[in-house]
């Protein structure tokens, strides 16, 4: 989820599925670059369509922030209505804290 992206601006953002959720074991990680069926996630396409339109220094950093004031914040208005209270329930058992990944400098000649 953006970091504080107001309830109802997600028109970027895939629905979300049961699917999506994923129990990581103690020390486990995720690559956010990889991702599909065989993964059980989706890929964040920013990673993955970035072409810089000019040369010059590049810094990437992931924010991940599963904080929320409710569980609605985390659906999109396409979320299914068939799946809508487990989805809540499941949103439910998910930690609340912002992680942050390493930087990443990229330099474009």
């Amino acid at each position: 989820m953006p970091a504080r992206a107001p309830y109802g601006s997600s028109a970027r953002l895939p629905p979300l599925r049961l699917r999506d959720f994923r129990l990581l074991a103690s020390g486990e990680s995720v690559d956010p670059t990889q991702g599909g069926v065989e993964h059980g996630w989706t890929r964040l396409q920013t990673f993955l369509s970035f072409r810089p339109r000019r040369p010059g220094r590049y810094v990437f950093v992931l924010t991940l922030s599963m904080q929320s004031d409710s569980p609605e914040q985390w659906l999109t208005e396409v979320d299914l209505a068939d799946d809508r209270d487990e989805l809540l329930a499941r949103i439910g058992h998910v930690p609340r804290l912002v992680a942050e990944s390493n930087r990443l400098e990229v330099k474009v000649a």
